[in-house]
């Protein structure tokens, strides 16, 4: 019975938009660094901005930054200021890390999955009602 009231205290759609936002980091890191792949080593220069700024790779990245941004309030809405900001900051950044490892085929040692959980399960305390 705990469990199951535990379990119905989550705020979910919170939790939702804490993951979406996760996805959508993780996409727009991934798109910014095949840009800046494409493009080569950053300079300041107008040529450079110009071509980085006509980059498919590097609108789709811009386009899913926006998508963050327009998460937030909703987050906030569904969690609160305090609890959505941590909530997005711990699920999000643990999706996105998920992500962008899988995509480039990296590895994480065990003291990293071990923060991983610990992040999910502080989410998950500071995300109830």
């Amino acid at each position: 019975m705990l469990a199951l009231d535990f379990v119905s205290s989550f705020s979910w759609k919170g939790m939702g938009l804490c993951g979406f936002m996760g996805v959508a980091s993780a996409g727009a890191y991934i798109c910014y660094t095949n840009a800046f792949r494409m493009e080569g080593s950053p300079s300041a220069t107008f040529d450079y901005a110009m071509k980085l700024g006509l980059s498919p790779w590097f609108i789709v990245a811009v386009l899913m930054s926006a998508l963050t941004i327009f998460a937030r309030p909703f987050i906030y809405e569904a969690l609160g200021g305090q609890r959505g900001y941590f909530v997005m900051t711990g699920v999000g950044a643990m999706l996105s890390a998920v992500v962008i490892v899988g995509f480039f085929k990296e590895k994480f040692d065990t003291y990293q999955y071990i923060g991983m959980v610990l992040c999910i399960c502080g989410a998950l305390l500071v995300a109830r009602d």
